[in-house]
């Protein structure tokens, strides 16, 4: 997807630009990172021979990604969309997630969510023919509907958090907190390995423990995708999803 080489295309020139700084961690992803800080701060695994072998440790990088993006507003981009004359319907990058924001390049304030439900209420069985200056916008899986359809051509801006994938979930620049955090998913799927050495459930429970206390309880697949028809701030909860 676009908003996937963009973000990529963005990691690459953060990774030049401290190599040119002369960081002696230049050159190493945040994965390859996060999983040094867990076999040192964590595991007292620092020193070769290893007891978990980073293509263990990278995996569980991975996943803890995935599952910490699933459950918080993690990654954040931005996509446009071509707005032309008289149509009111676009379909979205494949990345976005929940919008939030949705706004005309011409305009100064961004659109207003709305449903159809809402339009057939106030507007009627019509809505879908008016044209005029957009101020709302429904939103049903990839597309996103424009009320009013527009009369001139336009640029629509999308703010929105993402579908993480490999691609990109650990090539965005999180905050140290949020590091943190992914570094009790890496620690809890290492201490689950099936090894003498390796395996301690109970130091697993506490660490998947801290991980759900830090991003909250995993949600339904029915929960994800009702979710990403509406707003983020109408699905948040004390500052974390509901």
């Amino acid at each position: 997807p676009e908003l996937a080489k963009k973000l990529k295309e963005k990691q690459k020139k953060h990774q030049a630009m401290v190599k040119a700084m002369g960081n002696p961690a230049a050159g190493k992803s945040v994965k390859e990172e996060l999983v040094e800080r867990v076999r040192t701060e964590i595991l007292d695994d620092g020193n070769a021979p290893y007891v978990w072998s980073d293509v263990e440790m990278l995996k569980g990088a991975d996943e803890a990604c995935i599952e910490a993006c699933k459950r918080a507003p993690l990654l954040v981009g931005t996509t446009t969309i071509d707005v032309v004359a008289d149509i009111a319907e676009y379909t979205m990058d494949s990345a976005v997630r929940q919008i939030l924001e949705a706004k005309l390049d011409s305009q100064t304030n961004p659109l207003n969510h709305t449903t159809t439900d809402d339009l057939v209420l106030g507007v009627g069985l019509a809505w879908q023919t008016w044209t005029g200056t957009p101020t709302h916008y429904v939103r049903r899986n990839k597309t996103i509907t424009l009320y009013p359809a527009p009369l001139v051509n336009d640029t629509l801006i999308i703010k929105s958090t993402l579908i993480p994938s490999l691609d990109f979930c650990l090539e965005t620049d999180f905050d140290e907190d949020n590091q943190h955090g992914l570094m009790f998913y890496i620690a809890y799927k290492a201490y689950l390995k099936r090894d003498a050495d390796a395996y301690a459930p109970d130091r697993a429970a506490d660490m998947f423990a801290k991980f759900n206390a830090f991003y909250g309880l995993p949600k339904t697949s029915k929960w994800h995708l009702l979710a990403q028809e509406m707003p983020l701030n109408a699905t948040m909860m004390g500052g974390r999803m509901a």
